[in-house]
């Protein structure tokens, strides 16, 4: 499968026979995806084509429940699909081809047999919400939500019924994901794939923000600090630009790192943070605070469907990114994990659990131009 074909694990081997499942579950379920990687005891190993050495991500599971829901300690498919997608506009490189609907071989494990990567699951977080369980607090079905279809959408028919992009239109994308000498902030960042890439690969500054929990901040601290280095940068000569850590909770903006940076970023990026759509509406506020006034700034938004198309589709409503962030979708698509691409729908039918695991959505938003 073209998005987790550059991961890989780095650990000791196990013996654990949830391990052992998670390994075989490629094998076992043919057309299933996993959504997130990675786990405290294996290191991720993300190697690009177009990068001198790969990129290491270490990971910590927060002792702390609350600091556990919010499931920053993986690396989801949103921020693989955002990492290429940075690497090739700012690159000039090419996507990689769709590969088809087959099955993926299990990531390469270079301590043995391992982990995986799908994540273990806790007996004491049977409250909580993970992977396919993250399901909508309602059904997936047709029809909800507080906005009607947005410009650009295309079709609100079920996806088997929309047709995929042509390659050259694809390829014309790629552009709009540069950071050449732009200022980089991202929310929610988890693992910091994408700003990791960011920062290596000409952006003027990167700044990294998660919730302002120390184990998190923490991690990905260490992982800015090992990987957004010249020795990791394609450019000639190497190197990367200033890369910082901060905590921020989406919606504070009276914190000291909002109140100096407002409007300071010409790219504003978030993976895989719209599963909560009791926290759309700060998103959308933090968004709109931290992205610059110009009608070049851009904010770039990815998210999968693994807990499903009503649970998400609202952070794009646009009346409420009008008002709470004085943005506009410009540009918004899905793709699928085989580099297959189709129109957004608002309402997409009814979705198969597995299939819609496949897809995400990627969305351009900028400025309101009246």
């Amino acid at each position: 499968m073209a998005l987790i074909s550059r991961l890989a694990l780095l650990g000791p081997e196990s013996a654990e026979p949830e391990d052992i499942l998670g390994e075989s579950l490629a094998i076992i379920f043919p057309d299933d995806v996993m959504v997130q990687h990675g786990d405290p005891d294996h290191a991720l190993v993300w190697t690009s084509p177009h990068l001198p050495r790969p990129l290491r991500l270490t990971l910590t599971e927060p002792p702390d429940r609350h600091d556990r829901y919010l499931f920053s300690h993986y690396l989801w498919n949103a921020s693989l699909q955002l990492a290429e997608l940075v690497e090739a506009g700012t690159l000039g490189v090419p996507l990689a081809a769709p590969s088809g609907l087959g099955a993926p071989p299990p990531p390469r494990h270079s301590g043995g047999r391992g982990a995986g990567t799908s994540a273990r699951r806790r007996s004491d977080d049977a409250g909580g919400v993970e992977d396919a369980e993250k399901e909508e607090a309602g059904d997936d079905g047709a029809g909800r939500g507080n906005g009607a279809p947005l410009p650009e959408t295309g079709s609100n028919k079920a996806p088997a019924d929309r047709p995929p992009r042509e390659p050259e239109e694809k390829a014309a994308d790629l552009s709009i994901f540069s950071v050449r000498g732009k200022r980089v902030l991202e929310l929610g960042a988890g693992t910091a794939l994408p700003s990791l890439v960011a920062a290596v690969a000409g952006a003027a500054s990167v700044a990294v923000t998660d919730y302002p929990s120390p184990i998190i901040i923490e991690t990905l601290a260490r992982n800015v600090a090992a990987n957004a280095v010249a020795a990791n940068s394609p450019l000639s000569p190497p190197a990367a630009c200033p890369a910082e850590v901060h905590g921020h909770e989406w919606g504070d903006l009276s914190s000291p790192f909002a109140a100096r940076n407002r409007g300071a970023f010409d790219r504003v990026v978030s993976c895989d943070c719209l599963w909560m759509p009791w926290q759309h509406a700060n998103l959308r506020r933090s968004v709109g605070w931290f992205l610059a006034p110009g009608p070049e700034a851009r904010a770039w938004v990815v998210a999968g469907f693994h807990t499903g198309r009503v649970q998400m589709r609202d952070f794009f409503d646009a009346e409420a990114l009008r008002a709470d962030a004085g943005l506009e979708v410009e540009r918004i698509w899905e793709r699928d994990c085989d580099g297959v691409e189709r129109e957004w729908a608002w309402d997409g039918g009814p979705e198969d659990v597995a299939e819609r695991k496949r897809w995400l959505v990627v969305a351009v938003l900028r400025r309101v131009r009246d």
